[in-house]
C-alpha cells in the first residue's frame, strides 16, 4: 500500500467492495479499448496518460504487488478491469499496464496480483 498514490487492491476486493464513488465503476476491457483508441492507439496512449502527458489522466508509476511480493514502483503501473480472459480459466483478468517509457499494454494477469483501480463514469 502506498496511500500517497492510492491503494493496491486484490481482484476479489475490487469485485466484492464498492470501491468507486456513486456514478462510477471499475472499467471493463472494452472501456480500456475505447480509451486506447481515443488517445491514438496502443503506441501513443502510454506517454499521453502518464503524469507528464496531455490526456489529463495523470498516471503515476506505483507498480503492483505480485505473488512474489514485488512492487515495481516508479517503473510500471497496472490498473484492473472487470473482465476475465476467455482462456484464463477464471484466474486471469485483463489489466492495463504502462511503463516508465510510456509503453502500454492490455494484458492478462493472475487474480492473485494486487493492482490499482481507476474508476470510470457509469453510463
Amino acid at each position: 500500500r502506498n496511500l500517497e498514490r492510492g491503494v493496491i487492491y486484490s481482484y476479489s476486493a475490487v469485485m466484492q467492495c464498492d470501491l468507486c464513488p456513486e456514478g462510477f465503476r471499475v472499467p471493463t476491457k472494452s472501456d480500456w479499448d475505447v480509451l486506447i483508441e481515443h488517445l491514438g492507439g496502443i503506441n501513443t496512449i502510454g506517454k499521453r496518460i502518464l503524469q507528464s502527458g496531455d490526456s489529463g489522466f495523470n498516471g503515476l508509476l506505483s507498480g503492483r504487488i505480485d505473488s512474489y511480493g514485488s512492487v515495481f514502483g516508479d517503473v510500471l503501473e497496472f490498473w484492473w478491469s472487470q473482465d476475465f480472459l476467455p482462456q484464463g480459466g477464471g484466474r486471469m483478468v485483463y489489466v492495463f499496464e504502462v511503463n516508465h517509457e510510456g509503453i502500454a499494454k492490455l494484458i492478462g494477469q493472475d487474480i492473485r496480483t494486487g493492482n490499482y483501480v481507476r474508476c470510470v463514469k457509469a453510463e
